[in-house]
């Protein structure tokens, strides 16, 4: 088990609109299966599945066509690619369900790894246009202080790694790091600095799965959050149906895109 210091950026839009001028505007958020629950026209969604967390991705501005076809690309698994095929009047029946006035697709956590990061993309089904790449997680693997800016997210980097973003720490203040790791135990001390994040592998010698836990607490105030971190075999089990999220509920992920 080893846990890595780095500094880096943190990673991580009813009428139909045609445009030739921006081909492409795209909103999405991913929404917790708690709020989806509660949430009406969302909770309608519930008929149909209430397990699983969602990405909704909105089309404000396409290129015409009949049909596209949705891309999604896996980098933890190199090649995978996946393909859907959708009609407009798919788009459109989804955004009435939603209660959305732009085209909409819904995305499901479903078979997807706690804090994977997938590639996403529209094409017309001509092939003659294509939206940027933009990037979602559909599983998000997070902690928050209620009622507070403070966040942990994990951003899986392979089945045996994660890079860790911290948000809404103040500037120079001292954090306490503790991961345990089956019987093995760290402990760390450092000084937050924006741009800030942490690098860490759960990986024990002679084990090929476990659940580790990552700790940060703060030094002042005491407040401290921590982030369940699955590896090796024990992560690769939220590829299949019984995979439910790692949480029940997070604050909405939202982005956008044009182009």
């Amino acid at each position: 088990m080893r846990i890595l210091l780095i500094l880096s950026v943190f990673l991580l839009k009813t009428a139909l609109s045609f445009s030739s001028e921006k081909a492409w505007d795209i909103e999405w958020e991913t929404l917790s299966v708690s709020q989806v629950l509660n949430e009406p026209p969302l909770s309608k969604l519930n008929d149909i599945d209430r397990k699983f967390h969602k990405t909704f991705l909105y089309l404000k501005t396409f290129p015409e066509d009949s049909d596209y076809v949705l891309k999604l690309k896996r980098p933890i698994f190199k090649e995978e690619e996946i393909t859907e095929e959708i009609s407009i009047g798919q788009f459109m029946l989804t955004a009435k369900l939603l209660g959305k006035k732009y085209p909409s697709h819904v995305i499901l956590s479903q078979g997807f790894l706690p804090g994977e990061i997938v590639q996403v993309w529209f094409e017309t089904k001509k092939g003659k246009e294509k939206s940027p790449i933009f990037e979602i997680q559909p599983h998000p693997n997070v902690e928050e202080i209620p009622g507070s800016s403070i966040k942990l997210a994990a951003e899986l980097v392979s089945p045996l790694y994660y890079f860790i973003n911290f948000e809404g720490f103040e500037e120079n203040e001292i954090l306490e790091i503790t991961s345990f790791s089956w019987d093995e135990r760290l402990n760390n001390e450092i000084k937050y600095q924006k741009k800030m994040g942490l690098g860490f592998s759960p990986a024990v010698i002679d084990k090929d799965r476990g659940i580790a836990r990552l700790k940060v607490k703060r030094k002042k105030g005491g407040d401290s959050l921590t982030l369940v971190l699955p590896w090796g075999q024990s992560l690769m089990q939220y590829l299949t149906e019984e995979g439910r999220p790692i949480q029940e509920k997070f604050t909405p992920i939202k982005g956008d895109i044009q182009g």
